[in-house]
């Protein structure tokens, strides 16, 4: 059992969670949303302080999964360092300071699991959604009609990862979301800057 706090990585996680904060403007606050793909918090806190949710899921397989990510010599798992169970203990001391305000909820499991159970946590749809899991092209167009079931009628989606090169590893991502729109009922609010995208069911204009 992990009882001590992992380092920091080289990267600097923190920064990078507080330059996407902006994003969350499109969401309402003191609602219902997750987070699903984790990893060691930073995003979690700052959706938690930005959105005061009333209820916060943050859903990732963490020790599920493995001892470690299996990502090999990556900075972000302070080169192989970082156990699942570390990432953890870590994402649960960056929530501490949020858990008198916001019901936080984590839930040790794959976004699809989560879906297929939500009822079982007493709510049927989410108000938001922050989509940050496996980054591929299959994955993220599946997810993404998974949560258009699980996403209330006036609620969001955001994630990360929207790159326009087609030569990196996570163009997917954005391959996907294009895809995802044109066989869904949701339509693009914004995408690009700092590698987000958030979409939203189109409203029905003819009301």
């Amino acid at each position: 059992m992990v009882t001590e706090r992992p380092a920091e990585c080289p990267i600097d996680l923190i920064g990078i969670a507080e330059q996407r904060k902006w994003l969350l403007s499109y969401a309402r606050p003191n609602t219902v949303g997750a987070e699903f793909g984790v990893f060691r918090g930073h995003f979690a806190a700052v959706i938690a302080r930005e959105l005061k949710p009333r209820k916060l899921f943050l859903v990732d397989p963490w020790t599920k999964s493995g001892e470690r990510f299996g990502w090999g010599p990556d900075p972000y798992t302070n080169y192989d360092n970082l156990t699942t169970a570390g990432a953890l203990l870590d994402t649960r001391h960056r929530m501490a300071p949020y858990v008198q305000t916001c019901d936080v909820v984590y839930v040790e499991d794959t976004l699809e699991t989560f879906a297929r159970e939500i009822e079982k946590y007493g709510i049927k749809r989410l108000d938001f959604a922050y989509l940050d899991t496996s980054h591929s092209y299959s994955d993220t167009l599946r997810q993404l009609s998974i949560l258009a079931g699980i996403t209330a009628d006036d609620g969001v989606i955001f994630g990360d990862d929207w790159i326009d090169d087609v030569n990196h590893q996570h163009h997917g991502v954005m391959r996907a979301v294009n895809d995802f729109l044109k066989i869904s009922n949701f339509q693009l609010v914004l995408a690009g800057q700092d590698n987000q995208f958030c979409i939203r069911r189109t409203p029905n204009y003819d009301t």
